[in-house]
């Protein structure tokens, strides 16, 4: 699970070199020659490219490789194999030395908002990469999430030492949601999806402003002085871009005009923004072509068992689209019952078909990648 910054407590201090960021990890050629003896330390430093003037703060090294062992054992009058064999020896002192050293700090926190961060790349890494390691860890961790930090039918926001605590904020719910819809199109369980649809719907519930856009905190909170709605992106992106993101993928899944209707909403309350300074809002531009020129539903009809199927789907995957939405259906009631769009488009002749629409009107079937790769290419539309 992705974690949180430190909670409490103040900076531990290396009693070795007086405290300050990253003092666990580096070496002075002193305390090299305390941990290895004169001649090793001038080896390893030699190796590792600590000196007196140091690399890091304060003189002091970050250990990193600057010379080979052929190199090394030229320098220092010995052989090759003598020299890896040394240096062996002499790291795992250094790594016994270091661990009786004061340790940093560890953030052992969960948070809801950088774990659906997290679960949207693992889930999307997965199918661009087929790697279904990435898919494990992101049904792993949302699952988690629901295990551990929905209480009362709530979101909650963090989770640490068996305890989860403080009500979920805007960016909790949008990312989430944003990684439930990710993870929905990298293993096609409804759940995800169904589940995404919910937290989005309880996301406008609790955090919509009437004049558009979202607060970033809920209004439940008496004792909040100010409720902030941000569309600026900072090391994070904007809990409104992504929000906004999110409403218009869900329109698209659901057909589902309300809500597209709260996302160009928020374009409109973060019109100025995007006018005067839009390379602060990268996010909310992406929301914003996905607005105007309109998002693409493809869907793969056939068994996933099928390579066909898993041929096209992976073509689907390749072909990058900044706006669209993915199903994959096999005819089943569940999918009838959440997506009945998709539902509607069936293999033709027992071949896996793939189907790229645009407001639900679709080309002809494509039966091979090229053509599904030609007819995925994104087309533009001008501003109404």
């Amino acid at each position: 699970m992705h974690q949180g910054r430190p909670r409490g407590a103040s900076r531990p201090r290396c009693d070795l070199y007086g405290g300050g960021e990253g003092r666990f990890y580096v070496w002075t050629p002193a305390g090299l020659e305390a941990a290895l003896g004169k001649g090793d330390a001038a080896l390893f430093a030699a190796a590792y490219d600590v000196t007196a003037a140091g690399n890091f703060a304060a003189h002091t090294s970050v250990l990193y490789r600057v010379a080979d062992d052929a190199t090394l054992a030229q320098r220092f009058d010995s052989n090759a194999a003598a020299v890896a064999d040394r240096l062996r020896t002499a790291r795992g002192k250094l790594l016994a030395a270091r661990d009786r050293r004061e340790r940093p700090l560890r953030d052992d926190q969960v948070l809801t908002a950088w774990n659906g961060l997290m679960i949207g790349a693992l889930a999307q890494a997965a199918q661009v990469l087929d790697e279904p390691r990435y898919r494990q860890a992101a049904v792993k961790a949302a699952e988690f999430i629901f295990a551990h930090l929905r209480h009362d039918g709530r979101l909650l926001r963090r989770w640490a030492a068996g305890e989860a605590a403080i009500p979920a904020v805007l960016t909790d719910y949008a990312f989430l949601v944003q990684g439930l819809l990710d993870l929905y199109e990298a293993t096609f369980d409804l759940r995800w999806l169904t589940t995404a649809r919910d937290l989005g719907r309880e996301m406008v519930r609790r955090f919509a402003d009437l004049a558009g856009g979202f607060f970033a905190t809920d209004g439940g909170d008496a004792t909040l002085l100010l409720r902030p709605k941000e569309g600026y992106d900072g090391d994070l992106p904007s809990g409104n871009a992504v929000a906004c993101l999110d409403l218009l993928r869900l329109a698209e899944y659901f057909a589902d005009d309300r809500l597209r209707g709260l996302a160009e909403q928020t374009l409109r309350a973060f019109a100025a923004p995007l006018t005067q300074t839009p390379r602060a809002a990268p996010h909310l531009l992406q929301a914003l072509d996905f607005h105007l020129n309109g998002s693409q539903e493809v869907v793969i009809a056939g068994p996933i068992t099928d390579p066909r199927t898993r041929s096209l789907l992976a073509t689907a995957r390749r072909t990058f689209v900044p706006a669209r939405v993915v199903a994959l259906t096999s005819g089943t009631d569940a999918i009838a019952q959440t997506i009945p769009w998709a539902a509607e488009r069936v293999a033709i002749d027992g071949k896996p078909t793939a189907y790229v629409c645009e407001n639900f009107m679709c080309l002809l079937p494509a039966w091979d990648d090229d053509t599904l790769r030609r007819q995925l290419q994104p087309r533009r539309r001008s501003a109404p």
